[in-house]
């Protein structure tokens, strides 16, 4: 129809039209009219505007209006993060129901941003707060604030997530006397409903709670793991840390990419990621009947999709366990919006440095003179990994040179650390 009206119209031919009309088609997959993009651009600037010379207030109110949303709070406390803003954690003695800017580059968490916790006893809270002080203990807490709005879930959301903290009583102790909290506090409300009087309430209106320490046990804090396993169910993020804290030095000198940075790699690329296997699901091909999984992969910058097709599965099977801490090998996939990883090989972290299999050493900027201190660093460690040292001669501007047996390796942290003390940490390199 569209080559029929232009033939009418006009001289151009049937092929400048159908060329024409492929044009118009592919641009309508992306393009807007003109009073669209006006429009958008005049929402656009100002909202560049504001985050450029507001921005706290920008990301507060932005973290604000998604609070429902964790995978956007997220996203923009990162952005906020690295705005140079900080966001303190949810505390049930300082916190609103929304975000609210607190000092100049400081934000506090709004409690609306917690799961579990509804807004009606959020509000009720924060009333009570506010209308009769700071709340001194997990027992003042249930006390005073209206259980039938704040219960059981709620209070040991607020626990898991930190919002207790304030209270200067490890999370694990608080949750080991919710029950009793939760109970003397049902009791206290009903007495005041019923117009009773306890001993306790005729001489402190919190019921005798204030400062009622001494009856929480003295229970150990929980795994460092499962406090932020915790802080991420319920907030979407670590907030006292990141799981793969610990691994720092493993990362830098093992990976080569993260979940972020694979947007940025050619389609096809090989990668090397440590992260968390955070989802496993198995799964077989349609076709033959052979078993594949589709896994999901989480490091400090974000999540990863991955692949492990039957090729891949019998090599990799016995690492598929949820909450294992994994260097990933495989090939990056862009082809969609949203890259994904074909893996190839996936080794536990505490395999790593057995995956090793050479180092090279670049002393071109080093000095022969200082040869024999890396001499004495590798007799300190003796195994069979081979070390190559790279240098400038003569004839060449650079030459590997392996060294005798008697100062092959065997890799660890330690090592690593000592030779780059040595030499600087861009004249080092492990090969796996």
């Amino acid at each position: 129809q569209f080559v029929i009206g232009c033939q009418k119209t006009s001289n151009i031919s049937e092929f400048e039209a159908n060329k024409l009309f492929d044009l118009i088609d592919y641009f309508s997959g992306y393009g807007f009219n003109r009073s669209h993009s006006a429009a958008y651009a005049l929402i656009t600037y100002r909202t560049a505007y504001l985050k450029a010379n507001y921005p706290v207030e920008f990301m507060c109110a932005l973290l604000s209006s998604e609070k429902d949303n964790t995978e956007k709070v997220v996203e923009y406390v990162k952005e906020a993060e690295l705005m140079g803003i900080k966001i303190l954690p949810p505390s049930i003695n300082t916190s609103i129901a929304a975000f609210d800017v607190v000092g100049e580059r400081v934000i506090d968490y709004g409690l609306l941003a917690i799961k579990n916790v509804g807004g009606l006893a959020i509000e009720s809270l924060v009333k009570e707060r506010l209308s009769n002080g700071s709340y001194q203990s997990l027992f003042d807490f249930c006390n005073r604030v209206d259980l039938r709005l704040n219960n059981r879930k709620v209070v040991e959301s607020l626990i898991r997530c930190g919002a207790m903290d304030c209270f200067q009583i490890s999370r694990s102790r608080m949750f080991a006397v919710v029950d009793r909290a939760l109970e003397l506090g049902t009791k206290a409300q009903q007495e005041k409903e019923s117009g009773q009087m306890s001993f306790f309430s005729m001489t402190d209106q919190s019921g005798g709670f204030n400062k009622n320490t001494d009856t929480i046990p003295d229970v150990p804090e929980w795994p460092q793991a499962q406090v932020l396993a915790y802080e991420k169910e319920l907030l979407g993020f670590y907030l006292s840390g990141h799981p793969l804290d610990r691994y720092k030095h493993e990362i830098e000198e093992f990976s080569d990419c993260t979940t972020k940075s694979i947007k940025k790699v050619i389609d096809g690329q090989e990668v090397k990621i440590v992260a968390i296997l955070k989802a496993v699901k198995l799964t077989t091909t349609k076709k033959t009947g052979e078993r594949m999984a589709i896994l999901r992969f989480e490091d400090i910058q974000g999540e990863l999709e991955a692949v492990v097709f039957p090729s891949s599965y019998v090599n990799v099977v016995n690492y598929l366990k949820e909450g294992l801490v994994v260097i990933v090998k495989g090939k990056a996939s862009l082809k969609d919006d949203v890259p994904k990883l074909i893996v190839s090989d996936i080794k536990g972290i505490d395999e790593v440095y057995k995956l090793i299999r050479a180092i090279n050493v670049d002393v071109s900027e080093f000095g022969v003179e200082n040869l024999d201190k890396i001499k004495f660093k590798l007799a300190r460690f003796p195994g069979k990994i081979p070390v190559y040292l790279q240098l400038d001669t003569k004839n060449y501007k650079s030459v590997q040179i392996m060294v005798g047996r008697e100062l092959f390796v065997s890799p660890s942290e330690v090592l690593i650390d000592e030779i780059k003390g040595l030499v600087g940490e861009k004249h080092f390199r492990v090969v796996i």
